[in-house]
């Protein structure tokens, strides 16, 4: 297996764990820390990681099921930071989040999840 598939599975991976930490914060808080905030950076961060590694490994942009999912998930992730980034701004870290954002944030964050499972499918046929 190609060394940039395992960094790109392991940081996909790393993700997945840090985004799964924000959002049970998120509900449970029904707030973003600024320390969550913080993680929540390092795990788009580490999707676009994970994002590069894959496209540099397949060579091209592949959009099958997997690759549309995954792309879309990434940028409906960025859309939530750049929001989150406003919002904070506008009124603060650790200010409550209104229930719509909360509800919006988990349903971008489970639609990532069957991106992330789509992939694990995929990589195993």
């Amino acid at each position: 297996m190609k060394t940039t598939i395992i960094l790109g599975a392991a940081f996909i991976t790393i993700a997945v764990i840090i985004y799964t930490i924000t959002i049970i914060f998120e509900i449970k808080q029904s707030k973003i820390s600024k320390g969550m905030f913080r993680l929540f950076i390092l795990a788009v961060a580490f999707d676009f990681l994970a994002t590069t590694c894959m496209f540099i490994a397949a060579g091209r942009l592949v959009l099958n099921t997997h690759g549309a999912l995954g792309f879309t998930a990434l940028f409906l992730m960025l859309i939530k930071l750049i929001y989150v980034s406003r919002f904070n701004i506008k009124h603060g870290h650790g200010t409550k989040l209104p229930k719509n954002i909360q509800i919006v944030s988990l349903f971008i964050y489970i639609y990532w999840i069957i991106a992330y499972v789509n992939g694990l499918l995929t990589a195993m046929h």
